[in-house]
């Protein structure tokens, strides 16, 4: 799940989770909440990823921007693993 920060869920610019209900002014509150995680997709994937790709790429939030699947980052090691492990189901499955 992405996190927005307090400026791009302010913007207003980002589907979220709770998109079906009012923003929550209080961002601190909204972080809380979960109201600030950018919404999926059915199957957990980002609501932007289309075809394969990101179709908000040059707009994307700063989590985003900030990880990189294919680094080498220890502190990413475990979501690395799980992105290569929903990589090879969703192979599996079609």
């Amino acid at each position: 799940m992405i996190n927005l920060d307090e400026a791009e869920y302010a913007s207003g610019e980002y589907l979220t989770v709770f998109d079906d209900l009012k923003m929550v002014e209080d961002f601190d509150q909204a972080a809380d909440c979960g109201a600030n995680l950018l919404a999926q997709q059915d199957d957990g994937s980002c609501i932007y990823l289309k075809a394969g790709g990101c179709n908000i790429h040059e707009r994307r939030p700063t989590a985003c921007r900030e990880f990189f699947c294919g680094g080498n980052e220890d502190e990413f090691a475990d979501m690395r693993e799980e992105i290569r492990k929903t990589r090879i189901l969703d192979k599996l499955e079609q």
